[in-house]
């Protein structure tokens, strides 16, 4: 990859890591075959994560994803974490949003929070980076900041980075896509979802929204649920050769959310604390795309099928649907093509959700392209 600063400039192609599945192919999204990291592959060091190596930091992603296809994988996070002795990113922020709303009534900032919204990572990326936005692979460092991930060499080019991020000779562009549907009455309709940047809504396209009820028939606690897609995309900068190529990093993310409206600041936040069942069984089928694909084809993480379901008490669920690395290929003709990967995709089955103790509640959709 090559260095480069801001104002990047073409991706124009495809080939992904991860293989894109058809609705007739069910495959069960949990790992057939997990790689586990081994005690060499990191370590804690100053608070931040430190991978040996690409390869190393690749076997962990690995397990993170099993876990989070398992059963209680909140817990088992916690415990994967405990065990390093480290707090990541997705801890830190699950303890911010605990008490968001009195943090806003006092005017105070919840930054792990407010990071981990704007970026809005993948709950297992999210665990390997820090509170601070940082993780390590061999010497090179990388912080997340204001819709950009920076690389360093040292520790002191950090700390001047982070004091003018001007400086930087490496940064590349990394969010969440605010998803707009065309027709948000339409369910039977495959959509186009690209990359863009830190936004104002934390999460993800609201498609299905419940009337806000009352749990347990309490006219003083207002809830609602919501079922969104959103997409990450991270920018991993060009490959030098004799063919100029540049590869990105992008998921495609259903999440579910449990929320209660305050009335004391009028605003939604994540019932925490308050159990929350729901469950999944559908089938994905499409994948990312970009106008002019590098060769090669596609392979690893597919869209397909998923069946799942858990009981939490966090407000906020993520499940990756599908995840690849794009290539595309980099040319002087064409110079002016937006830096996105677009998603086009459709969700077949159903999603259902319900206040654990309130089943009277249950919010469940379903049917034939539901996305």
């Amino acid at each position: 990859m090559k260095a480069r600063k801001s104002n990047l400039i073409v991706l124009l192609g495809i080939a992904s890591s991860f293989a894109i599945s058809s609705c007739s192919e069910k495959q069960d999204m949990q790992p057939s075959t997990q790689v586990m990291e081994s005690k060499s592959d990191h370590q804690v060091v100053n608070g931040r994560l430190v991978f040996a190596d690409q390869k190393a930091f690749e076997r962990t992603i690995s397990n993170l994803e099993g876990i989070l296809a398992g059963k209680s994988s909140a817990e088992k996070l916690d415990a994967w974490e405990s065990n390093l002795n480290f707090v990541s990113l997705r801890k830190s922020s699950l303890k911010e949003s605990s008490h968001l709303e009195e943090l806003d009534l006092q005017g105070r900032e919840a930054p792990s929070y407010e990071l981990m919204s704007k970026f809005g990572f993948p709950t297992d990326y999210a665990t390997i980076i820090n509170p601070k936005g940082e993780y390590q692979i061999g010497s090179k460092i990388y912080w997340f900041d204001n819709g950009f991930k920076y690389e360093v060499s040292s520790d002191e080019e950090l700390v001047l980075i982070k004091a003018d991020p001007s400086l930087a000779n490496i940064k590349y562009q990394a969010g969440s896509k605010f998803v707009e549907l065309n027709n948000k009455n339409t369910k039977a309709q495959t959509q186009n979802y690209d990359l863009t940047y830190a936004n104002n809504n934390p999460y993800c396209d609201d498609k299905y929204v419940t009337p806000t009820f009352f749990y347990k028939g309490d006219s003083g606690s207002k809830r609602r649920i919501i079922y969104g897609i959103s997409v990450y995309t991270e920018d991993l900068g060009y490959n030098p050769g004799p063919i100029i190529q540049r590869s990105f990093n992008t998921a495609l993310i259903l999440r579910i959310k449990y929320e209660y409206l305050s009335g004391r600041k009028n605003k939604w936040y994540p019932q925490q604390n308050e159990p929350f069942t729901w469950a999944v069984n559908f089938t994905a089928s499409g994948g990312p795309s970009v106008p002019y694909p590098a060769p090669g084809g596609s392979s690893g993480m597919p869209l397909g099928y998923q069946n799942q379901s858990e009981t939490y008490s966090n407000g906020l669920k993520d499940i990756v649907l599908g995840r690849s690395y794009v290539v595309g290929l980099a040319t002087g003709i064409v110079d002016t093509f937006p830096n996105d990967v677009t998603w086009t995709f459709t969700i077949n089955g159903s999603i259902t959700g319900y206040p654990t103790q309130d089943i009277a509640n249950k919010y469940t959709v379903n049917g034939n392209d539901i996305w």
